[in-house]
């Protein structure tokens, strides 16, 4: 997932035009694309497999790294990705 996040913050920095806040801090569409495709490789490279329920594992992460602010993405995210991988994979 800090692959998936850098990402995210370089993407969104560099070409992020679509803003929006969650609790006041700034995310873009632009940089949430770049977490979405980059942890749907990610997953794909960790389990073989792509469709079905694995696509909801880089949707659930997507969106759950937009709700979470001062660096508590670094923290939650990879025991959610576990979990889902765990559950799905």
């Amino acid at each position: 997932m800090g692959i998936s996040d850098a990402l995210a913050s370089i993407v969104g920095g560099k070409y992020g035009k679509h803003g929006f806040k969650i609790f006041g801090h700034k995310k873009s569409l632009e940089g949430s694309g770049a977490f979405l495709i980059s942890s749907l490789i990610i997953v794909f490279f960790f389990t073989g497999k792509l469709g079905g329920n694995i696509i909801f594992i880089p949707v659930i992460l997507t969106l759950v790294e937009s709700f979470l602010i001062l660096g508590l993405d670094n923290l939650i995210l990879p025991m959610v990705g576990a979990y889902l991988i765990q559950l799905y994979g």
